[in-house]
C-alpha cells in the first residue's frame, strides 16, 4: 500500500512524542487496546483515541509485521538517529533568528520615526504584523532552547544508568560534544551580555514607545498586543537563560571528570607502551621509583621495578572510577533580590545602581552580579536607565553596560510579583 509523503510528514510532526516514545522503546501492539493504553499517556482522555490509531495505520505510522502493530524498521532508525542530533537549532541558527527579530525591530522603530501624529490605517496593519512576526519568533527561539535543554537533562539521566564500560565512554564523549559545541554557545548568545538581551531590549524600547503613543490615539489594540510583547520578552528570556544555566551545571561536573580521566588514561596508556617497548630510560624510574641501598651494593631493586611494571600492567583494562553522586557540600547562601531590595530601600537615591551591588557585595562574579541586577530592574519601577553606557569592572572581567538610576523605596506590590 502507498502512502503520501506529505501527509506522513505533517501526522509526523504533529504527533511526535508518541511516535518517538515508540520507536525508542521499540513496543509492539497485538491489540488496539494496547495501542490506546500506551497513547493516553500522552493524549487527553477527551480525544478520540480510536481515530488515532486508525490514522497511524492510514499514513504508515504503525504497520503490522508478524501479526503485531509496530512502527517501521526505517522510522525507528530515524528516530535514533534524531535522538542522538541536539543540534535542532545550532547556535548559528539561533543568532539567524534573532537578526531576523532585528529586522523586524528595525522596520517597527522606522514606522514609529515617521509618524508625527496617528497610525493610518495601513501602517496600523503593519505594525500589528511586525509584532507578530516579533513575538512567532522570540517564541520559538524560547522553546526550541528548553526543549533542547530538556533532551540534554534526559541524556545526562540515561548516562547516570548505563553499566556498560563501552556505552558509558560514547555517552560521556557525547555529552562532553554538547557542552563545548552547544551549551556554551547557546548561553553565550542569551546571557545578559548576549545578541538576544540587546535585541530583546529594542522590542522592549518599542513596545514602550507604542504605549505611550496609545494614550494620545486610539491604537488600544497596538498598545495592548505591545504589553503583552514586552511583558513576555522580559519574563522568557530570563527562564530561557535559567533553564540553559540548570542543563550547564547537570553537564559541566561530567565533564570536567571526563577530562580529569582523559589526562590519566593518556599518562597510563603511553606509560604501559614504553613498558611494552622496554624504554625504561623514558618512565624516569629513578624519580618515579624509591631508591634502595642493598647489601650487595646494588643502587636500584629489581624488586621494586618488577612491582611498578606488575601494577602498570593490571592497570590496563581496569574500569576508569565512577563519579560519586552522593557527595554533599556545604555552600554559603546567595544574595537574593529580596534581601538586596530590603538594603536599597535603606539608601539614598543612587546614581549608578550596578556600580552600587558590585560595591555591596565584592565576591558577587559576574554572572551572578549581572542577574541581581536584571531582577531588580526587570521587577520595579524605582529603577529608571539613562542614556550613559559604561564599563564596569565584576572580578577579571569587564562588563559594558547602561547606567540605571534608583531613585525611590521599592513598592510593596513589586516585591510581590517577584516572589
Amino acid at each position: 500500500m502507498k502512502h503520501n509523503a506529505s501527509e506522513f510528514v505533517n501526522f509526523l510532526a504533529s504527533h511526535y512524542r508518541p511516535i518517538e516514545a515508540m520507536c525508542r522503546e521499540r513496543v509492539r501492539f497485538e491489540r488496539d487496546d494496547e495501542i490506546a493504553s500506551f497513547l493516553l499517556r500522552f493524549e487527553d482522555d477527551h480525544k478520540n483515541v480510536t481515530r488515532l490509531i486508525g490514522r497511524m495505520r492510514e499514513v504508515g505510522v504503525l504497520r503490522e509485521l508478524a501479526g503485531q502493530w509496530s512502527p517501521p524498521p526505517f522510522l525507528s532508525d530515524f528516530m535514533d538517529k534524531l535522538a542522538e542530533r541536539h543540534a535542532l537549532a545550532s547556535p548559528k541558527v539561533i543568532q539567524g533568528w534573532i537578526e531576523t527579530i532585528r529586522d523586524f525591530v528595525v522596520k517597527l522603530a522606522t514606522i514609529l520615526d515617521t509618524v508625527q501624529f496617528s497610525l493610518d490605517e495601513l501602517q496600523t496593519d503593519e505594525v500589528h504584523h511586525l509584532i507578530q512576526e516579533i513575538a512567532d519568533v522570540f517564541q520559538t527561539i524560547v522553546r526550541t532552547v528548553e526543549e533542547n535543554c530538556e533532551r540534554i537533562a534526559n541524556e545526562v539521566a540515561e548516562y547516570r544508568a548505563i553499566e556498560d564500560a563501552h556505552h558509558l565512554r560514547a555517552r560521556l564523549s557525547r555529552l562532553v560534544q554538547l557542552q563545548s559545541e552547544y551549551l556554551d554557545p547557546v548561553i553565550r548568545i542569551l546571557d545578559v551580555s548576549g545578541d538576544l538581551f540587546d535585541c530583546t531590549q529594542q522590542v522592549s524600547h518599542c513596545c514602550t514607545r507604542l504605549i505611550v503613543r496609545s494614550s494620545h490615539e486610539a491604537e488600544d489594540s497596538v498598545a495592548d498586543e505591545a504589553a503583552t510583547l514586552q511583558r513576555d520578552v522580559t519574563w522568557l528570556r530570563r527562564v530561557t537563560v535559567r533553564r540553559a544555566e540548570e542543563a550547564r551545571r547537570e553537564l559541566s561536573p561530567l565533564c570536567e571528570a571526563a577530562g580529569r580521566e582523559s589526562k590519566i588514561s593518556v599518562g597510563v596508556n603511553r606509560a604501559l607502551e614504553q613498558i611494552r617497548r622496554r624504554n625504561w630510560q623514558s618512565l624516569q624510574l629513578n624519580e618515579s621509583l624509591s631508591i634502595t641501598d642493598e647489601k650487595d651494593g646494588s643502587l636500584f631493586s629489581d624488586v621494586a621495578v618488577t612491582r611498578f611494571a606488575e601494577i602498570a600492567v593490571e592497570a590496563a583494562p581496569a574500569q576508569a572510577p565512577t563519579i560519586p553522586t552522593d557527595t554533599v557540600a556545604t555552600l554559603s547562601s546567595p544574595l537574593t533580590v529580596d534581601e538586596l531590595i530590603e538594603q536599597l530601600e535603606l539608601e539614598q537615591p543612587i546614581d549608578d545602581l550596578l556600580e552600587w551591588i558590585l560595591e555591596y557585595d565584592p565576591s558577587l562574579t559576574a554572572d551572578s552580579a549581572m542577574r541581581l541586577f536584571h531582577g531588580v530592574i526587570s521587577h520595579f519601577e524605582q529603577a529608571t536607565p539613562t542614556e550613559i553606557r559604561r564599563n564596569y569592572d565584576c572580578g577579571t572581567l569587564a562588563v559594558t553596560a547602561q547606567r540605571w538610576r534608583w531613585s525611590a523605596k521599592a513598592t510593596s506590590r513589586a516585591r510581590a510579583s517577584i516572589q
